[in-house]
């Protein structure tokens, strides 16, 4: 393979990589709305993790070095929970999304201290999974996804207002 031709599957991997989290980070967004709607903070303690270090180069490199003084573990799951004294995880995927081996070496480290770990594939999984818990959510998935995009919509208005100061 010549280096033009590796250069460009390189290129292309990154675009289909940076495709999957731009959905992922949707996805874990309709779910954030999702549970703030169902479960105020004192009948369901949940809280997301942004372990995600962006950029590339020697930039990137610092961050990570950064991140990493600063107690940020790879492998870490996006949603975590405490209900009924029970520390319960959830990692969010998009389909053709892969499950790390630092997320399985996380999976097995929760599980040993008796935590429980899920991975969900859509907002729908994530409803199911809670209503095992014996949690009983108000609103369903898809009407929190319309009402989502409508505050997302308004989100955007707000920052654009809050650049022109």
């Amino acid at each position: 393979m010549n280096e033009a031709t590796h250069a460009q599957k390189l290129a292309e991997a990154g675009a289909i990589r940076r495709y999957r989290q731009a959905k992922e980070r949707k996805l874990q967004c309709a779910v954030i709305v999702y549970l703030n709607m169902n479960f105020p903070q004192e009948d369901l303690p949940h809280w997301a993790v942004n372990n995600n270090i962006s950029g590339g180069g020697q930039s990137s490199v610092i961050q990570g070095k950064m991140a990493k003084d600063m107690g940020v573990l790879a492998g870490v799951f996006d949603l975590h929970f405490l209900y009924k004294g029970i520390f319960r995880v959830i990692e969010l995927k998009v389909p053709g999304g892969t499950i790390s081996k630092s997320q399985r070496e996380y999976e097995k480290n929760i599980i040993k201290h008796g935590g429980e770990c899920y991975y969900c594939y859509s907002a729908r999984e994530v409803h199911e999974v809670l209503k095992s818990w014996g949690l009983n959510p108000k609103y369903e998935p898809a009407i929190v996804n319309e009402r989502s995009k409508k505050l997302m919509t308004q989100m955007a208005v707000m920052k654009e207002l809050y650049r022109r100061d």
